[in-house]
């Protein structure tokens, strides 16, 4: 897609006759794009919270809306699993840098391109917590704090655009003590969370409806088709 085609989109979602329907395949359209593409995010965004704030009352928008919080979140963990410990993203220079020995262009770019993309994630994630949609941001929480749990037991790391989500939310280190005591009520194991992909390999934990692939494709079923309808 060009710019044109999204500058076209927006007047589309505009138009009196956009239904819930349009809305479902558009958001689809566009999530995909805000996952994968650095250039496009920024409007693809800006369409998505237009959406959000006209249908995020419809449960097949926000069924499409949780499993794009599903695949953002795996794909920031992934992100964070995956990060070059010698490299540090400067948000002078917005761009990474070597802490220690000479680190090839081409690595540094992507480490780049990964810290954007996780600050993507935040970004967007933050748009839809203050839509205040109550029934989609208690499930948000759940997936969030899950990703919380995941990274400071796994990576030693408290993130702190994760913690910026959860502030939305109230006093984190409550919500957090409140959380892992009901995961040991319950004896849940935070690795078997369902936001995350039996494989955590570079591009390739973005999990959606059951399959694993190298990018996030955000594919609409039938099912969904049918829902809408109804």
């Amino acid at each position: 897609m060009k710019m044109y085609d999204f500058e076209f989109l927006i007047v589309a979602i505009r138009h009196p006759k956009f239904s819930v329907y349009h809305a479902l395949q558009l958001f689809y359209l566009v999530a995909d794009t805000y996952l994968n593409s650095i250039i496009y995010s920024h409007i693809a965004g800006s369409i998505m919270v237009d959406i959000l704030t006209n249908f995020i009352t419809h449960d097949a928008l926000q069924e499409a809306v949780i499993k794009f919080i599903k695949a953002s979140l795996a794909m920031f963990y992934s992100s964070e699993k995956n990060k070059n410990p010698r490299v540090k993203f400067s948000k002078e220079k917005n761009r990474a840098i070597s802490m220690s020995k000479p680190i090839p262009a081409m690595e540094l770019e992507r480490e780049t391109i990964n810290a954007q993309k996780r600050a993507l994630v935040i970004e967007i994630l933050k748009s839809i917590l203050l839509l205040k949609s109550d029934n989609l941001n208690e499930k948000a929480k759940t997936f969030i704090l899950f990703t919380h749990v995941q990274l400071k037991r796994n990576l030693n790391v408290e993130n702190k655009g994760i913690i910026q989500l959860l502030a939305l939310f109230g006093d984190v280190e409550k919500i957090v003590e409140k959380f892992e005591k009901e995961l040991r009520n319950q004896k849940i194991d935070p690795e078997e969370a369902p936001i995350f992909g039996s494989k955590s390999g570079p591009g390739v934990t973005v999990t959606f409806d059951g399959r694993t692939s190298k990018t996030p494709q955000m594919k609409n079923s039938q099912s969904q088709k049918a829902q809408v309808a109804k």
